[in-house]
């Protein structure tokens, strides 16, 4: 409660409240607001920049038992549910349903829907789907004298008066608790190819990537960079990378694993449909890595 999410900001909140319901929610807020009782709203607690660890002595309004899917349309692929729903499993739920989310992160196993609307998180997939801005239909949400404000709408095009829900995404809390959210998913693939490659400075990359938006378009999902002190990082600490998902990575048992980035050749096997082999070799033609998606 106290810390965040890699401990290195460590806060002094005394009262931790976790409530069930919006209308639980909202008696909180009322009644702090008429003591003037500070309050920080705190989702799955994994940001790195302190938002929702105490300062001083706030009570601490944790969403974690607002748990529940609301309800999913197959139809639309639009999923309603309650803010602290932990995002790998409305992803493991959505695939389950032939759906994605539209957003993915590295702390999905710990971050909630709820903190992931309040400060805008982009994720993995924004190339491709784009912020929370587009992807968010509607948001119910609590101001700061309990007032519930209903804006859970499940309509794609909606055009009918002020589109308050921007004001909120991205927020962190300052105007109100997230407490329900409605989202659009597009239908899942029904295969995923991932191509890690070696370029020889960030100009490259920069080619690279203009080069992959053309000839791919709409289906490139993802475009991520890694530096020369990344992959070092990786070899000198128990770390095991995951680019999609079930992709399992087999790291050798040698201190200097990663020679220059640049020196690296990366070869690509095809074994069979939705499932590829990556083989790496060194400037001597020697494998140190596997990766094998599927």
């Amino acid at each position: 409660m106290d810390n965040n999410y890699d401990s290195i900001i460590t806060g002094s909140g005394k009262l931790l409240l976790q409530p069930r319901t919006t209308d639980q929610v909202s008696e909180i807020l009322k009644y702090c607001n008429f003591r003037c009782l500070a309050v920080v709203p705190q989702g799955g607690n994994t940001g790195l920049v302190g938002g929702s660890v105490p300062v001083f002595d706030e009570v601490v309004v944790s969403l974690s038992a607002m748990s529940k899917i609301i309800s999913f349309d197959k139809v639309s692929g639009i999923l309603v549910c309650e803010a602290g729903c932990i995002l790998e499993n409305i992803i493991s739920f959505l695939d389950s349903e032939g759906f994605i989310m539209p957003l993915d992160l590295g702390a999905k196993g710990s971050c909630q829907i709820g903190g992931n609307v309040s400060t805008n998180a982009g994720g993995l997939r924004l190339l491709q789907h784009g912020s929370l801005h587009g992807n968010v239909l509607g948001i119910e949400a609590v101001l700061a004298d309990g007032t519930v404000l209903d804006m859970l709408k499940t309509l794609r095009k909606d055009n009918t008066g002020y589109d308050l829900k921007h004001l909120f995404i991205g927020s962190e809390g300052s105007l109100g608790i997230v407490t329900k959210v409605s989202i659009l998913t597009p239908p899942k693939l029904s295969s995923v190819n991932v191509v890690f490659l070696a370029c020889k400075d960030y100009s490259s990359c920069q080619k690279l990537l203009q080069e992959a938006r053309r000839k791919f378009g709409e289906i490139l999902s993802a475009f991520e960079f890694l530096d020369n002190n990344a992959m070092n990082l990786e070899s000198r600490c128990d770390i095991v990378w995951a680019l999609v998902p079930n992709v399992k990575w087999g790291r050798p048992h040698t201190e200097n694993c990663f020679p220059d980035v640049r020196l690296l050749i990366w070869k690509v096997t095809p074994m069979r449909p939705n499932r590829t082999t990556y083989k790496h070799t060194d400037a001597s033609g020697k494998p140190y890595l596997g990766l094998v998606p599927g």
